[in-house]
């Protein structure tokens, strides 16, 4: 039997008992009913915010596994290197795959080079994508390692990752700050692998921008070279949606030469300061056409 994750076989049973012409719904609806009836996880205040991160990351894990699928043709062959496992078991070893790093020359035309998979990177010790919102990376692990085992620090500008009592996997600067309250990370096992993959999910602080590495001194990416995928307004949050329709707004504005959304909000103040106070002369004042 080939390895699978822990609770596939259990799943698999499970979700064969689902039927209709959307059986995949059923099953997560029937694993949110149980959720719901044999704990209190849909009390917590962040479970929204949560269960739409997990979303996210395995939409965005889905993507580039297709595009990575149909490059493997023309792909060279990926180098080994041995990591040691944790003291505790010195003979134990894990196999991490090394990809070519995507090296930026500033004097390489646009042209040349592929578009960054997954808009990020690999380093010789963790995958990274990202998306204008978030960043994820992928740490391979050990497979006898727990939740319990790993330190994992957010703060505003760094990020700390490593295996308790060892040197950390990588402890340094971000390339640009986070939401922190907003970060998460999680452990899982890999379907047909020996490993794990530790998952570092960021939230950037600022919006509507590319990362061009995640630790300042690692390998970067050109992100000229960043070419994201058309996606519709109703796929983005609030927030974001929001400032994409304000930005299309002022670009409409001033190709006709009319006011921008700041210039009009600023028309209306000075409109309803010039009723509050009918004793003051406003006849040299002029308003944005």
């Amino acid at each position: 039997m080939s390895k699978k994750y822990k609770h596939d076989e259990a799943l698999a049973d499970i979700f064969a008992q689902h039927e209709g012409p959307f059986p995949e719904m059923s099953f997560v609806n029937t694993v949110f009913a149980f959720l719901n009836r044999q704990s209190k996880f849909f009390k917590r205040p962040d479970v929204s915010k949560q269960i739409n991160q997990l979303i996210k990351k395995h939409i965005e894990k889905a993507k580039i596994e297709e595009k990575s699928a149909g490059k493997k043709i023309n792909a060279p062959k990926e180098q080994t290197k041995l990591v040691s496992a944790p003291e505790s078991q010195p003979d134990h070893t894990h196999v991490v795959q090394e990809k070519k790093q995507i090296e930026v020359d500033e004097s390489d035309s646009e042209s040349d080079g592929e578009r960054p998979v997954g808009n990020g990177g690999t380093t010789d010790k963790y995958s990274w994508t990202q998306t204008l919102q978030e960043v994820e990376i992928r740490f391979p692990v050990p497979s006898n390692l727990r939740g319990k085992h790993f330190e994992v620090v957010f703060k505003p500008k760094s990020l700390k990752v490593g295996i308790k009592g060892q040197e950390p996997i990588i402890d340094g600067e971000l390339d640009s700050e986070v939401d922190v309250p907003e970060c998460a990370w999680t452990l899982e096992q890999e379907y047909g692998k020996d490993t794990k993959t530790l998952t570092v999910t960021i939230q950037k602080l600022k919006g509507m921008s590319w990362w061009k590495r995640v630790i300042v001194g690692d390998a970067e990416i050109n992100t000229k070279k960043i070419e994201p995928e058309n996606s519709k307004l109703s796929d983005l949050d609030a927030e974001t949606r929001q400032t994409v329709e304000k930005m299309m707004f002022d670009q409409r504005q001033k190709m006709m030469g009319k006011p921008t959304s700041k210039e009009l909000e600023q028309k209306q103040m000075l409109q309803q300061f010039m009723k509050q106070h009918p004793e003051m002369d406003f006849s040299q004042v002029k308003f944005p056409q």
